[in-house]
């Protein structure tokens, strides 16, 4: 299948747009674990993403009922769950998200993912890229992330405690 663009000023808007407030079309998990998966999967969304509902791994938001089935029905764990959106992002195939999900680190650009937390095994949040910060040489030193767990707009990611980072390129979509 050809590769399709992933419109990442789209994916930006949507972040500057909801990163203070919830989408009333979707379900929101603050207050139950963080809504940081399902903000960033609205994001990829706005940025062309479609949905995926068929194959093996499924990526998808048609009401806020869980529902791993290839079906156009129900929210899949690869929504709204960390380690499920990192593992849908690492193993897809065929149609939709075309991602690589442990890019180099310092690669990223704005509308890619950051997966945090403290080691493959303890992944806690995701945030989207929405301004790389470089040195005088042109070297990617920082990311500046939106967020609406905690509402947070431009923040940097070096700021965060977490000692594990994954850096999710998102490259299109099939």
């Amino acid at each position: 299948l050809k590769e399709r663009e992933y419109e990442r000023r789209r994916a930006l808007e949507y972040a500057r747009r909801w990163a203070y407030g919830r989408n009333p079309l979707f379900y929101s998990f603050t207050g139950q674990g963080g809504d940081c998966t399902n903000f960033i999967s609205q994001c990829l969304l706005a940025g062309g993403i479609p949905m995926d509902s068929s194959g093996d791994a499924v990526w998808k938001w048609y009401g806020d009922t869980p529902n791993n089935l290839p079906q156009m029905a129900g929210r899949s764990a690869s929504w709204s769950g960390v380690d499920e959106f990192l593992q849908y992002a690492a193993s897809n195939t065929g149609s939709g998200m075309v991602a690589v999900a442990d890019a180099d680190y310092y690669s990223g650009e704005i509308g890619d993912v950051l997966i945090l937390g403290y080691d493959e095994e303890n992944l806690y949040h995701a945030v989207i890229i929405t301004d790389v910060v470089t040195d005088e040489e042109g070297n990617v030193v920082d990311y500046l992330v939106h967020s609406n767990t905690a509402n947070q707009e431009s923040f940097p990611a070096s700021a965060y405690g977490y000692t594990y980072q994954v850096l999710v390129k998102i490259c299109g979509w099939n």
